[in-house]
């Protein structure tokens, strides 16, 4: 791409183009036919891909920034989507096939030549083999990353990392059991609630933090989607449960997060073994699901009061009456 300084002729007429100051900002414009030289920034797609908790980075071959560490991406080609563009990317630089999973984030600052999207990917076949205009590749740990080239690549890093984090939370049944059993090995207390989380409001965040004081961690078994609508009923839940799961997986006072199908957490309970069940006042001591396994182990059961008015039901209600008016 030509910038001012390079670009003397009008594309339109051939005339001389001279500076002139247009649409709140100097441009280079045709004193003969009036044409205006819009200088617009390059779409770069790319991908940040991640093996065993590594991310897979290029140095590059070619200039700019030759022999610096950066994320595979390049120009977005005319008659190509950005997701296109950045599977075709990461295929030219590391040899690799991509599948993506989600934008990660678009980057640009005022004045900068480029606008890079970003997504996440996983690699699914192909050889790692460094392509003509890469040095080498290389899996890096976060927090053993080298000096990135780029201006927008530590905030891509960063991005990714808190992104990373809150996917590391969500555990599955046999992983979240063995880190129970460590905290009790450890003589660490682990607190247990559950429950649907499907609009989160703030009885749900004062809930969970006074939870999370009760003990050295705190895991939320979170009602799957089909479990939701077992006893919620049709229409429910609102929100489904990857993305209920990364919200709660987003609080400072969440440290795991387990999805379970079944109608109530006891086969849960019973895997995990909380040192701490809480559950919300509104339920009878004597009806709290998975009370006689937690006190059997020695546990304690907790209720905590809510906050009058603070429900999702509430929520709902009042969205739905503000529709109809």
């Amino acid at each position: 791409m030509r910038t001012m300084a390079e670009q003397s002729y009008c594309l339109r007429c051939g005339g001389a183009l001279a500076e002139a100051f247009l649409f709140d900002r100097t441009r280079l414009a045709c004193g003969a036919c009036g044409f205006i030289l819009f200088e617009n920034p390059k779409l770069v797609a790319g991908v940040v891909l991640v093996r065993d908790g590594e991310i897979l980075l290029i140095r590059r071959g070619i200039e700019p920034r030759k022999g610096e560490w950066t994320f595979p991406a390049g120009y977005v080609d005319l008659g190509e989507s950005v997701e296109e563009a950045a599977v075709r990317e990461a295929k030219e630089e590391t040899g690799a096939d991509v599948r993506l999973d989600r934008l990660l984030g678009v980057y640009s600052r005022r004045g900068a030549p480029h606008v890079v999207v970003m997504f996440t990917g996983q690699l699914t076949g192909g050889g790692l083999n460094p392509g003509h205009e890469v040095f080498e590749l290389a899996f890096f740990l976060p927090e053993r990353f080298p000096r990135l080239a780029f201006e927008h690549d530590p905030r891509i890093f960063e991005d990714w990392l808190r992104l990373y984090r809150r996917a590391e939370k969500v555990k599955g049944r046999d992983e979240m059991a063995a880190i129970a059993r460590g905290f009790r090995e450890a003589g660490r207390t682990l607190v247990f609630t559950n429950g649907c989380f499907d609009l989160l409001h703030v009885g749900h965040i004062r809930y969970l933090t006074e939870a999370r004081a009760l003990g050295d961690a705190l895991c939320v078994g979170l009602n799957s989607d089909r479990s939701v609508a077992a006893f919620k009923g049709s229409g429910r839940p609102i929100v489904p449960q990857e993305q209920r799961a990364e919200m709660l997986a987003a609080l400072a006072s969440v440290d795991y997060v387990v999805i379970f199908d079944e109608a109530d957490p006891a086969r849960l309970i019973g895997g995990i073994r909380p040192q701490v069940l809480v559950k919300g006042a509104d339920w009878a001591e004597e009806a709290i699901v998975g009370r006689d396994l937690v006190e059997a182990d020695g546990g304690r059961v907790v209720r905590i009061p809510l906050i009058e008015g603070a429900s999702t039901t509430g929520m709902i209600e009042r969205i739905v009456a503000s529709e109809t008016r």
